[in-house]
């Protein structure tokens, strides 16, 4: 059920012109310390030596949580970054090594979006430990939660639309296949408890990865079964048991499903919408989650919002669900999420695809037209061309079709010299989408 690719390197710093994060991968330290002088910005100094693939998680608040824990070893204490200040603060103290452990944040809960990380297991032996961490209060520290049925290193974790989180894969001893470890874990943030979630035909261990996919099953894949260079090439579907009715049947034709939404394109935050959709029952819930990324046995862009449920009731009448787009991009960070509907069984609807943008962005793409020359025209090598727009906007661009004259892109209409010899280039005029000419 997963596959997940080796990155080298994760380095962490504030966008230029931004006091948002930025989560960059870059193959060495090397080439961190040369990025740093091509842009002319400080990367801040963290304050103890990171293990690579050290587990993050974007705050509400916009601070950046690093549990302590990462793909080589643990740290002695969790770390909060702040991108405003560039400074970093010391957190709570860690308890166990949770070397190739997963970590999750937990689903975000309209009004307050508490945020709550949970770290599960790792360590070589593993152990089947968890523990978490609410990150709301003034001084944050690690509690255990409950045990795992098994130690596990290099395992995945997945949160389902209902915001279960899917435990799975691993082994007791790393890159060392073991029954127990086929065996996944299921847990529950409500009653704060781990249950059985059945059992898969393979190991996942080192390179394997697990990813939620849009019909709500989650799919499990890759693992080095040995030597490097070998690679597991099965592929497992999990179905989770929210798919299955009463009489343990699949359910195929009786889930939500959503017809429609109010909008077209992006959509900014703080948006009331509406959805349209079928069910055999009431909508209990809608949620976002982010698609998955995972690498090392965890997912640092893993996230799911609420939208209406347990602490936020969902207002529907005939069949239209009224809700609107999470606060800011600090609870959920711009780009694309799957929009799942569960009925009052927890039975989830296949996912609606939907893009938030940030709300400095227009969602209407700027029209552009080329005032002259008035239309086509041939230039010679050498030659010279000027031409003019009424339009405003941040980048211009000649486009040369078929030839092998490089595009010419600049701030500012003018003239434009065509550099390559011998070539004779018919020049197409015309606009782009978002502010190109």
């Amino acid at each position: 059920m997963r596959q997940r690719r080796p990155l080298p390197m994760v380095a962490l710093w504030p966008c230029p012109g931004s006091s948002k994060p930025e989560v960059q991968v870059e193959p060495s330290k090397f080439m961190i310390s040369k990025e740093r002088e091509r842009v002319g910005i400080h990367l801040p100094a963290f304050p103890s030596p990171p293990p690579l693939y050290p587990r993050l998680a974007l705050l509400p608040s916009g601070k950046v949580f690093y549990t302590g824990h990462g793909s080589g070893t643990s740290n002695a204490n969790a770390w909060i970054f702040d991108p405003a200040t560039g400074g970093w603060t010391q957190s709570a103290t860690t308890n166990v090594n949770r070397k190739y452990g997963s970590s999750v944040l937990l689903p975000l809960l309209p009004p307050s979006y508490v945020p709550r990380v949970m770290n599960f297991v790792g360590g070589n032996p593993a152990t089947s430990s968890t523990d978490m961490i609410d990150l709301s209060v003034p001084t944050p520290s690690y509690t255990a939660g409950p045990n795992m049925s098994t130690g596990r290193i290099q395992m995945d974790a997945v949160i389902l639309p209902n915001g279960k989180v899917l435990a799975e894969g691993g082994s007791v001893n790393n890159e060392s296949p073991d029954t127990p470890g086929k065996t996944a874990d299921l847990y529950d943030p409500v009653s704060n408890t781990m249950g059985s979630a059945g059992t898969a035909a393979y190991s996942r261990l080192y390179h394997s990865t697990a990813l939620l996919l849009p019909d709500a099953t989650v799919m499990s894949t890759g693992s080095n079964p040995g030597k490097r260079g070998r690679y597991e090439p099965a592929i497992e579907i999990y179905t989770p048991s929210y798919l299955y009715d009463t009489n343990d049947h699949l359910i195929t034709t009786d889930r939500p499903q959503i017809i429609a939404v109010s909008f077209s394109g992006p959509i900014h935050y703080g948006t009331p919408f509406s959805v349209s959709y079928t069910s055999i029952s009431p909508i209990s819930s809608a949620v976002l989650i982010r698609p998955g990324s995972s690498t090392h046995a965890s997912d640092m862009d893993q996230r799911l919002i609420s939208l209406c449920g347990a602490t936020s009731p969902c207002t529907a009448s005939n069949n239209a669900l009224s809700l609107t787009t999470p606060p800011d991009g600090s609870i959920a960070p711009p780009g694309y999420y799957m929009l799942f509907l569960l009925d009052s069984a927890g039975v989830p609807s296949k996912a609606w695809f939907i893009q938030l943008t940030p709300n400095s962005y227009s969602l209407v793409p700027p029209t552009g037209a080329i005032t002259s020359p008035s239309g086509d025209m041939t230039i010679t090598a050498g030659g010279v061309i000027n031409f003019g727009t009424s339009t405003s906007a941040s980048k211009y661009s000649w486009v040369f079709p078929g030839g092998n004259a490089r595009n010419i892109h600049s701030a500012k209409s003018g003239e434009r010299h065509i550099r390559r010899a011998r070539d004779v280039h018919n020049l197409a005029y015309g606009h782009r989408r978002y502010g190109q000419l």
